[in-house]
């Protein structure tokens, strides 16, 4: 099983599994052409073939995004040897307008040549509590993803959820946990096998096979004031 090892949270109202489907199909990820520097959209689930994968409480859908390597170093190695063949050819160093559009050129150019860097996000709804949530800490990568599926679904009432809010959250949810296990407090999930924990500047990581062979270093943590942060 994947584990989310980093993540935004939202709160969204998010249509049925099956309409879903429907309106993932609306914005299908497809190769960048030529002159495209990125291309992102939705994909099936890992090898499923299917937009939408249904489980207990929720459902997981994909995106994928496809970005084109330009080397920042090279553009400017490429610019710099134009913009000096232009100064022999005609006397004097391009001006603004003029490198601007060499370095244009030159973007395009290498853009038809690039490498292209391919990255799927697998994402998760939690139907009960209507949280989505998505495996990254970019909030730009984020934002895309979320502005892809209000394009598909037409209009979704969505906000984020802030990561002090998620820390009371966990440190609620863990506290819970540890007085009875596998109740239900993290919803359709469960939690892993690692924890880390803050009191001001002081942070403990705990990686154990299972927590709850951590449980009175959890218990003795919490109540001497750590919260839980991941």
């Amino acid at each position: 099983m994947k584990l989310i090892k980093n993540v935004l949270v939202y709160k969204a109202a998010l249509p049925s599994a099956a309409a879903m489907r429907v309106h993932l199909a609306e914005i299908p990820f497809s190769d960048p052409s030529s002159l495209q520097a990125q291309s992102h959209g939705f994909i099936d689930v890992d090898r499923m073939f299917d937009l939408v994968s249904e489980f207990d409480g929720g459902y997981a859908f994909s995106w994928r995004i496809d970005e084109k390597v330009v080397p920042a170093s090279a553009v400017a190695a490429e610019l710099k040897k134009r913009c000096a063949a232009i100064e022999e050819d005609q006397g004097h160093p391009p001006g603004r307008k003029q490198r601007r559009d060499i370095k244009d050129s030159v973007v395009e150019d290498f853009t038809a040549r690039a490498l292209i860097k391919s990255t799927p996000f697998v994402c998760f709804y939690d139907k009960a509590n209507q949280y989505l949530f998505v495996p990254t800490t970019s909030t730009s990568i984020a934002d895309r993803i979320i502005s892809d599926i209000i394009r598909a679904t037409g209009s979704v009432k969505m906000t984020s959820i802030h990561v002090s809010d998620m820390k009371n959250g966990l440190t609620t949810r863990l506290n819970g946990w540890l007085e009875e296990f596998d109740k239900g407090h993290f919803g359709s999930f469960e939690p892993c096998d690692s924890v880390t924990l803050a009191r001001g500047k002081e942070t403990i990581s705990i990686k154990v096979e299972s927590l709850e062979s951590a449980e009175v270093a959890l218990r003795d943590a919490l109540r001497s004031g750590f919260t839980v942060t991941a």
